[in-house]
């Protein structure tokens, strides 16, 4: 689930968090929808708080960068923008009462004249508290709080389409500070999204151990050209390693394994 909040709320203390906004429910929506074609989805918006909650509603486009961060356009500005093909009712603005939930109907209509290219189109509905919460803090102070959340919107053609990614590169720098940073490059040359995670594993050929070094998951649309970055410990001794990236993406777990030789 993923959840787009304003740096205020993620800076306040738990006991603030616990008083404060919306819920809101599920965090993506995907429409499989020809041209011409349409379709509709719910979103579920809660109000946990004890006073009614007024939520505006808007729409704007997004795309990842090349680390995979999500950056936010104004509407129907990105080539792969669908912003124009939502109607939300009950609109741009409703109240939640205290303690209850609306359910937001999302409608999805296709032009007939839609391309084929590009292959996906997305948007992001943000859900937006107007009566900000002013909870008092331990030091009686009132601290004003506005919850901002996002559901991402995809929508692909109808008919079968498979994630193709291919890594381009693979290779490690020192940093200012001597950490080792470790970069694969990957593209998405696919006609759909393509999510999934890569475990990387490091394996000394001094001694024949291997170190598990966690996970990173990323998300990539058809297109995207993604860098994901790993930092080495820095307690590891001199010597000769080998890096492994084993990435897994799709509904069927494709596995694709890239291997990075280097010393210390």
């Amino acid at each position: 689930m993923r959840m787009y909040l304003l740096h205020l709320l993620l800076l306040l203390p738990s006991w603030v968090i616990g008083q404060a906004g919306l819920a809101v429910s599920p965090s993506r929506l995907y429409y499989e929808v020809s041209p011409g074609g349409s379709a509709r989805q719910f979103i579920s918006v809660t109000n946990p708080g004890e006073s009614p909650l007024e939520v505006g509603v808007s729409v704007n486009d997004w795309y990842y960068d090349r680390l995979g961060t999500n950056q936010i356009a104004a509407p129907n500005t990105l080539v792969h923008s669908c912003s124009d093909w939502l109607q939300i009712f009950p609109g741009t603005y409703f109240v939640v009462p205290a303690k209850g939930t609306t359910e937001v109907e999302v409608s999805f209509k296709v032009p007939v004249n839609a391309a084929s290219e590009p292959p996906v189109h997305t948007a992001i509905i943000f859900f937006t508290q107007l009566n900000p919460a002013k909870p008092v803090g331990s030091n009686g102070a009132a601290i004003q709080v506005t919850v901002k959340s996002g559901v991402k919107i995809y929508h692909k053609h109808q008919g079968h389409s498979v994630p193709v990614l291919e890594v381009t590169n693979f290779k490690g720098n020192h940093d200012a500070d001597n950490n080792f940073i470790a970069e694969l490059e990957f593209e998405n040359q696919g006609t759909v999204w393509g999510d999934g995670k890569i475990k990387w594993e490091l394996f000394n050929t001094a001694d024949a151990s291997r170190k598990n070094l966690g996970e990173s998951q990323f998300f990539t649309l058809p297109g995207d050209k993604r860098a994901v970055l790993l930092k080495l410990p820095k307690d590891l001794p001199g010597g000769n390693y080998i890096l492994s990236a084993v990435m897994a993406f799709g509904q069927d777990s494709v596995i694709k394994v890239s291997e990075l030789e280097f010393q210390l």
